[in-house]
């Protein structure tokens, strides 16, 4: 069994994650912290949160970080993508 292809998205999914925390101190402060009864109220975290949805046309989804790495670094979808690679998302 290979390895090539396993372990991958990892990497991807740590990056949103970074990222995410970075957009939400830039619009909410580094104070902020999620609550479940305010979510509704803070439309600021929802726009943050829909960056991330897991379609096509969301700005730091999955697939854009994946297209991206193919069209800027020349890395294919199924290969390790460093923390550089995350970051030129866009």
């Amino acid at each position: 069994m290979s390895c090539h292809g396993q372990g991958w998205g990892c990497m991807l999914r740590c990056g949103q994650m970074v990222l995410a925390g970075a957009l939400l101190d830039v619009k909410l402060g580094r104070d902020w912290r999620w609550r479940l009864e305010a979510e509704q109220r803070e439309p600021e975290y929802l726009g943050v949160m829909e960056r991330f949805l897991d379609n096509k046309s969301a700005e730091y989804s999955i697939h854009q970080i994946s297209l991206m790495g193919e069209s800027v670094d020349k890395k294919p979808v199924g290969t390790w993508f460093g923390p550089n690679t995350v970051a030129q998302v866009r």
